[in-house]
């Protein structure tokens, strides 16, 4: 802003002139303040108070009303937008050609005038906040010396017998806890506020009137982050396996205001994560992302507000006195908020992979020509602007084009040369490394050898993905999971990429790292820290709470427990006493010792023992925190426990596996497959579905092999069931086809050396379940529903292929194992008859999609889900 300088020069730089104007804008918007201040204490301040009353009136805390939380956050939301009114209300001057001229002859310097203004303005809006969270520290303070740490009492009903009341007591650091979290807070608001308030002052200098600076202000806070993300994600849209978190983390909380309430938010969330270590380590999913620190995000953040008021302050300088009024002051203000918008709704409308562009045109061309409009008041220069616009949208749709036909420039099918990367982490330490409550593995890896095998499984997971539009893998049956990588390369980049499918030929090659001094290495601390760590917290977290019913939990009620691997618990009730101990029987030094056993049997484990196991496995139920497996392999371990009285390892005897493994089951079945099984524990993704395999294809039923209401047939063959579950493991690789079991969900493969019992009882199985269909006219049925509405989609088509697949002479001699050999030719001929019935889907269209997909090689098609035969 040009005007002629005052002929007297001040030695001070700040002049009485300075806090005269800086007085006179702070008094004339003092009710401002008042209103700003009212609008803070109606959020921390006030939760506090009423934290503060209920746990010293009621003695306890029963979180906060959603009246308090509305007010606070609509309290918040209209304190933080008020910054626009204080910038927009110090420099109203700047839209006022008399106001100007009045300005421009006090006796200060254009940067004296700037400062002046600037710093009034952000004194009305930030003094209030300051003095709300003073309030709030001495509540906090008053807190923490009235309630932390001593203990409340109240009277609830009893809920056994809600007549009677009951006392419950609890030890309150409410106030302690929440320290860490207000500071962070409070800090992280007061740059945000700074922030809003800076770039309102830079659109103020921008814009000739009020309407377009509070109008391009807005923009201007919304399009920046916008855009970024779209930008990010355009390019994770159409890279396979990019991690557009990592840039989101890296980018967007430094995009002004906005931006920086996500980071101050992640920030928050690290902080909760680390007061959760290690229990948060062990229950949630492993992440190769470094989380954002506060520090970091403060630092940084702290620099981006102060390159905005320094951008603010160029803008105010070359602002000239005469440009008052004008809509837009400086054109490429203009421009730059215009290619963000259209930028921005391009990828809205065309992220989603549409190649109709004309809607995406049509669309942005009415936004911009009425700002077009609004900017130079009228259709004035209409032909540079509508030069300016297919420029824009151009470059907008160019790009994007650009991104998805090169994947992102070649990032898509990137994999760095194994010696160019100094270290590798990945989020894996075994085929085997889902399990209960095992998660949270991250394998850092430096060996060459095991580099240049990452490489390869790179390789093939990205070339699985460019195959597989809609990957169908068995890897993503077994192991619903994802597989991060990280790279850091010598050069000091590092490249990161997350896949949710990765394929079982790129885990198969993966595998052949299992028994590898990294990873082994890896998986060997992780059993240790989830035996010592997690139980450790655990047990301090169970004993440190009541429970609902105002029961004091205690250590001394906890046990440990040895059962077969397919029991989880007994209960104490079936087994011996030396296969149940409690926490009194124990050692102090139980789970460090254990987990030391465990962590040298794991390191000492022969890849044949890790891949194939031939002894007995068991389940070590550690106080009802976490399963461990124990090998019979596992020779230090299984001598500590048995110094510990654990002298008897059960067996899976017939009563037991009637008891707790074949009479509460939601279902049983048989597969066959190549594949290597990996346990669910959980059982949340087999009760479901049973997976018929045959010579690498698979079917898939709704329904289980055998089910509740049809399990009275499997009492015939009964003994190679326990057979099977015998000699089954729920972790166990072979090169040779195997059968898999699976009871209620929990799923194991069966040794290859009883191939043949897996397959007499497989074949009798589907017998079972095509006979209880036929005698219920299921067959034919136009989709083969059973009277609980169990769809079974084209048993007929599985019949017709497992006919194939076995022949006459194995089905016969398999059923001729449990009947004589007529009934057993019957059986076969009953089951050649089902294969022939038609399947009526109900439409033309399941027959087409059959014909074609018969022609392709593909062996059945359920619930649009294909697998290829061959």
């Amino acid at each position: 802003m040009t005007q002629a300088s005052s002929t007297k020069k001040e030695k001070s730089f700040f002049t009485g002139a300075m806090g005269h104007n800086f007085k006179f804008n702070v008094k004339d918007n003092f009710r401002l303040m008042i209103v700003i201040f009212v609008l803070h204490f109606a959020a921390a301040p006030l939760l506090l108070i009423t934290s503060l009353a209920e746990i010293l009136t009621t003695g306890r805390h029963g979180g906060f009303d959603d009246g308090f939380i509305a007010a606070a956050v609509i309290g918040t939301g209209l304190a933080a937008a008020s910054g626009m009114l204080c910038a927009l209300t110090v420099f109203k001057y700047l839209y006022n050609k008399s106001a100007v001229d009045m300005r421009l002859s006090l006796p200060m310097t254009t940067s004296q005038r700037f400062i002046s203004d600037f710093l009034s303005g952000l004194f009305i809006y930030i003094v209030p906040y300051i003095a709300a969270e003073i309030i709030s520290w001495i509540l906090m303070l008053a807190g923490h010396l009235l309630c932390d740490g001593k203990t409340f009492t109240y009277v609830l009903p009893d809920q056994s017998d809600p007549r009677q009341e009951k006392a419950y007591s609890w030890v309150c650091n409410f106030f302690e806890q929440a320290a860490p979290f207000l500071w962070r807070g409070m800090l992280g608001g007061l740059m945000l506020m700074v922030m809003f308030y800076a770039v309102t002052v830079l659109a103020a200098g921008c814009c000739g009137n009020i309407f377009e600076s509070a109008a391009y202000d807005i923009l201007l806070n919304i399009l920046v982050p916008v855009s970024v993300y779209l930008g990010i994600y355009s390019v994770s849209s159409n890279v396979t396996g990019f991690m557009e978190t990592v840039y989101e983390q890296k980018i967007i909380p430094y995009c002004g205001p906005f931006g920086g309430a996500y980071g101050l938010i992640l920030t928050l969330e690290n902080l909760n994560s680390q007061l959760d270590t290690p229990y948060h380590y062990y229950m949630y999913s492993p992440s190769l992302i470094e989380p954002l620190s506060f520090g970091i995000w403060f630092l940084l953040f702290t620099l981006c507000t102060l390159a905005v008021i320094g951008i603010s302050y160029l803008i105010y300088r070359k602002r000239r006195a005469e440009d008052t009024g004008k809509p837009v002051v400086f054109g490429i203000f203009h421009h730059i908020i215009m290619t963000l918008g259209i930028f921005s709704l391009c990828y809205l409308m065309v992220v989603d992979g549409t190649q109709n562009f004309v809607p995406v045109i049509v669309i942005t061309f009415i936004v911009y020509l009425v700002m077009h409009v609004i900017r130079n008041r009228g259709f004035g220069k209409i032909v540079s602007g509508l030069v300016i616009f297919a420029a824009t949208i151009v470059l907008s749709i160019g790009s994007f084009l650009l991104i998805h036909d090169t994947k992102a420039f070649g990032a898509g099918d990137y994999v760095p040369d194994p010696e160019s990367i100094a270290s590798a982490q990945i989020t894996y330490a075994g085929m085997f490394g889902k399990g209960s409550r095992n998660e949270g593995i991250i394998t850092e890896l430096t060996d060459i050898s095991a580099l240049t095998t990452l490489t390869e499984t790179h390789k093939q997971i990205i070339e699985y993905h460019n195959n597989n539009d809609e990957s169908t893998d068995l890897y993503r049956c077994f192991m619903d999971d994802t597989f991060m990588i990280k790279y850091r390369l010598k050069s000091g980049r590092t490249v990161m990429r997350s896949y949710y499918d990765p394929g079982m030929t790129a885990m198969n090659t993966l595998s052949t790292l299992d028994t590898t001094g990294e990873v082994t290495q890896s998986r060997a601390e992780h059993v240790k820290r989830a035996v010592t760590e997690y139980v450790i917290a655990s047990l301090k977290e169970y004993e440190e709470n009541s429970d609902y019913m105002g029961i004091k939990q205690k250590r001394t009620d906890l046990y440990a427990e040895l059962t077969p691997q397919w029991i989880y618990s007994s209960g104490g009730k079936d087994y011996h006493d030396s296969c149940r101990k409690g926490y009194s029987e124990l050692p102090e030094d139980f789970l460090d010792r254990l987990g030391d056993c465990l962590y040298n049997d794991i390191l000492s484990e022969s890849p044949e023992e890790y891949y194939s196991p031939s002894g007995k496995v068991w389940q070590l139920n550690i106080f009802n925190m976490n399963y461990i497996k124990v090998k019979e392999s596992y020779t230090e371990t299984m001598a500590y426990l048995s110094s510990c009285g654990f002298d008897t390892f059960p067996e899976p005897t017939e009563e037991l596996v009637r008891k707790f493994i074949l009479s509460p089951i939601d279902g049983i079945g048989i597969a066959m497959s190549s594949q290597p099984l990996i346990e669910y524990m959980t059982g949340e993704d087999f009760p479901t579905a049973t997976f018929y395999y045959l010579n690498g294809g698979y079917f898939r039923y709704k329904d289980t092999s055998i089910t509740p209401y049809t399990f009275s047939a499997a009492y015939e063959y009964y003994d190679d069931l326990l057979t099977l579950i015998k000699h089954s493991y729920k972790e166990y690789k072979s090169d040779e086809s195997c059968y898999t079991i699976s009871v209620s969900g929990n799923s194991a493969v069966i040794s290859e050396e009883y191939n043949d019992v897996a397959e007499r009882v497989f074949i009798r199985m589907t017998a079972d379940r095509a006979s209880y269909m036929a005698e219920r006219d299921f067959f034919g049925s136009p989709y083969e529903r059973d009277e609980n509405g169990n769809t079974y989609y084209g048993y007929s088509e599985y019949l017709t292929k497992f006919i194939e697949f076995y022949g006459k002479d194995k089905i016969v001699s398999a059923l001729s194992c449990y009947y004589d050999s007529e009934a057993a030719e019957e059986t076969y001929k009953n089951l050649t008859e089902w294969a022939k019935t038609d399947t009526n889907f109900g439409d033309e269209y399941s027959e087409i999609i059959y014909d074609e997909l018969a022609a392709e090689g593909y062996a059945v098609v359920t619930e649009a889900h294909t697998v290829p035969l061959d």
